[in-house]
């Protein structure tokens, strides 16, 4: 054998020895157990290195060696050594040499140090995050960097963290009509998956507690019962060939080689834990005891050319997660579920979705604006998921955000065009423009569910910039243009929505504040406009809407139909009685009739009712600008009792049809309308005041932000507010009577 034959020879046999070394982890195992013993200065070194490692072998393996070495056994103290980064993930920018020093000697109550957390980084070199959660202790442990890492991945800022509520049996079930566009995209879905993920609550995630069996046998049990009530059919029970499971269902290996990876197979692992459960066609599967303790797959295949019916997907597993909480605790903290995968911290909660029949030509761009969590082309599919992060308001308008990415893409696949406008330029500034300067650029190449640009939104606005206001087709644009909208509101009401995260439900019907006599003869012309929508409806000017517009009606009458049942409420009139068409002469009822609308290219609802309520000059109008709106005018205030009594009137009517009827309410934006200028409460008060010494250089008027005034005459201003969102309706009214107080006071001090 010549030299270099001899020397290739040894490398090569020193290359498997360190890969022999590496794969059963010796340098760890003796690292580990020599620093122990330095440590504990134990007299018998020999027999504490015996007992330490007999104390990593499992039962099973003492029972098949025959080694029968009695515990206690010598505690591990992990070396614990910075990561070794793979890649740029979320990690590395949080983890640096400076910021380890305050991590490797913490250690959670199951004995998890930092490296049981970034095996991923070590493992997976392609992962995105690059740290696990491996125990409920975890959060508590190593909070200021999980919480970066949180912020990082769910997008919401870390001095806002709130207490999230992802409780299974507070989420409600889908109605078919909150997701009307799925209508559109189902020719071309050919599947869906929905997934739930969850912990045991009791038992460290990575396997460590050495309860063999448990959890497994725990949800065994409960799923046979399940089988009996009916929550699966008879094809359901335990696969036992995984191989022949994994041909079919690619996932499932997914879901293995991670868990391996992830560092969750480990020496106290039994793979006799595990267990798959599904019925025939794949379409209910259970997983336990893999990264996550429980994991449930609702997955619906097109077959046939009949569509699926996503809804009744999600209801079904929903109903299953719901039935199973009843039986196990799942893992829960201050940021909802715990799961492994901090992505699915909270609800636990992912879409997988696949679209056939897309021309993806010149739509690279928009597929990476869509921020799927993952996506894959192949021909003239996309195949996607997306995980329900923290920022989501809950399941069903994160299913619609979801399911309108596709339509996006199918909107520009049939028109074979991309996202390419360009920027709008305005005669003036003012909150609208102001609002799309700054967000422009983030939005340019984003589209809505329904196929809208944020030059869309402006639409009715470009006709006429005396329209002064955007219009939205439905709720979902609230997200989908969301930089936008919170601009928009910081700019035209001066309230930063992201600061301000969750807004209550404005409430209350008494105010104290009285007006004199001579306060009263200075008012005239008390107008009050209140907005709503009802849930589940798109807004009134949606062309999607043409379907619903007779629900509405149909709704509202019903409605008032049981109030007038138990007491004398209001009367419901047709646009076109006569009735109505006097009440519309006698009290000047503005409606919005479609020549208003004739330069916008809306499908503007043609059939409308007016509401006549049993308090002299209260009406409700149907479907203009939004589904339901509350009118009341006074010309003449004959005294402070009257007006105060009006507003109460007004709330009471809100109240009552609000018990029967869910408006469309949301916790960061209060209740939701067409024009984002009513969000908050939805409520416009207008009030003309008499100043005798009017003079425009008195400085309250231009001073306070809640109101805008604008000159009538020589003697008259007319009073509207600024301000709807983050105040209840009599904080309004309050703020409105101590600014004309204060006004009246300077006019007359000016005299």
């Amino acid at each position: 054998m010549s030299i270099s034959e001899e020397s290739e020879s040894i490398n090569s046999k020193y290359t498997l020895y360190e890969e022999y070394i590496k794969k059963i982890e010796l340098e760890k195992i003796l690292s580990e157990m020599v620093t122990n013993l330095i440590k504990s200065q134990n007299p018998e070194p020999i027999v504490y290195m015996i007992k330490f490692l007999t104390g990593l072998l499992s039962e099973e393996k003492k029972v098949l060696y025959n080694i029968n070495i009695p515990p206690p056994y010598p505690q591990a103290f992990p070396i614990v050594k910075y990561p070794k980064f793979k890649n740029k993930n979320i990690l590395s920018k949080y983890l640096n040499k400076e910021t380890w020093k305050h991590f490797k000697t913490k250690r959670t109550i199951y004995n998890n140090n930092i490296n049981h957390l970034t095996k991923l980084s070590n493992n997976l070199s392609e992962d995105p995050i690059g740290i696990c959660i491996v125990d409920d202790d975890c959060i508590n442990t190593f909070d200021d960097l999980i919480e970066n890492i949180i912020c990082d991945v769910h997008n919401i800022q870390k001095d806002n963290l709130p207490k999230f509520n992802n409780d299974i049996n507070s989420i409600r079930f889908c109605d078919p009509n909150e997701i009307y566009i799925i209508n559109d995209l189902n020719d071309n879905f050919s599947e869906v998956t929905f997934e739930f993920n969850r912990n045991v609550e009791g038992y460290t995630i990575n396997n460590i507690s050495k309860n063999h069996d448990v959890v497994r046998k725990l949800i065994n049990t409960e799923i046979l019962k399940m089988k009996t009530e009916g929550f699966f059919d008879e094809s359901f029970k335990e696969i036992y060939n995984y191989n022949y499971l994994i041909e079919k269902e690619p996932k499932i290996k997914d879901e293995i080689d991670y868990m391996e990876k992830i560092g969750f197979v480990n020496e106290y692992y039994n793979e006799s834990d595990k267990a798959i459960f599904s019925n025939d066609n794949n379409t209910v599967m259970i997983l336990i005891n893999f990264s996550n303790h429980f994991k449930l797959l609702i997955k619906g295949k097109k077959e046939n050319n009949n569509n699926l019916n996503i809804v009744d997907l999600y209801n079904k597993g929903l109903n299953i997660m719901k039935r199973i909480s009843l039986f196990l605790e799942f893992m829960n903290g201050k940021y909802g579920y715990i799961t492994s995968n901090i992505s699915l911290l909270g609800s636990g909660f992912r879409i997988y979705g696949k679209l056939d029949n897309v021309n993806f030509n010149n739509l690279e761009e928009e597929i990476e604006n869509l921020n799927f969590t993952n996506f894959k082309i192949s021909n003239n599919s996309i195949e996607t998921y997306q995980d329900y992060h923290l920022n989501e308001v809950n399941h069903i308008e994160f299913m619609i955000k979801f399911f309108g990415k596709f339509y996006t893409l199918l909107k520009l696949s049939k028109e074979n065009k991309s996202i390419d406008i360009n920027k709008l330029n305005f005669k003036e500034k003012n909150p609208i423009q102001s609002a799309y300067d700054l967000s422009f650029d983030k939005l340019k190449h984003l589209i809505s569910p329904y196929g809208r640009n944020i030059n869309d939104l402006l639409e009715y606005y470009k006709k006429d910039e005396k329209n002064n206001y955007p219009i939205l087709f439905d709720k979902y644009e609230y997200y989908s243009f969301y930089p936008f909208i919170s601009e928009y509101i910081l700019q035209s009401q001066n309230f930063n929505i992201n600061e301000k995260n969750h807004i209550s439900k404005p409430e209350g019907s008494k105010t104290n504040l009285q007006l004199t006599n001579n306060e009263i003869e200075k008012l005239k012309n008390f107008t009050v406009n209140v907005y709503r929508n009802f849930s589940n409806h798109p807004f009134a000017c949606n062309p999607f809407y043409k379907d619903n517009v007779e629900n509405i009606e149909n709704e509202i009458i019903k409605i008032i139909n049981q109030i007038n049942s138990k007491n004398n409420f209001a009367t419901y009139y047709s646009l076109e009685s006569k009735e109505a068409k006097k009440l519309i002469k006698d009290y000047n009822i503005p409606l919005l009739y479609d020549e208003k609308m004739k330069n916008f290219y809306i499908n503007y609802p043609k059939n409308r009712g007016i509401i006549k309520f049993n308090y002299d000059n209260l009406f409700g109008i149907i479907n203009d600008i939004d589904h339901f709106k509350l009118y009341c005018h006074i010309e003449k205030i004959e005294n402070g009792e009257q007006l105060i009594q009006y507003f109460i009137n007004i709330i009471e009517i809100l109240n009552e049809i609000g018990r029967e009827i869910n408006f469309e309410f949301n916790k960061k934006f209060g209740y939701l309308t067409s024009n984002p200028h009513f969000i908050g409460n939805g409520m416009r008060i207008q009030i003309d005041l008499k100043l005798n010494n009017l003079n425009e250089e008195i400085n309250i008027l231009n001073e306070n932000k809640d109101f805008k005034w604008e000159k009538i005459n020589d003697s008259y201003i007319r009073l509207e507010n600024l301000i709807s969102i983050g105040i209840s309706e009599v904080e309004m009214l309050c703020n409105l009577i101590v600014y004309i107080k204060q006004l009246i006071e300077m006019d007359g001090k000016r005299t």
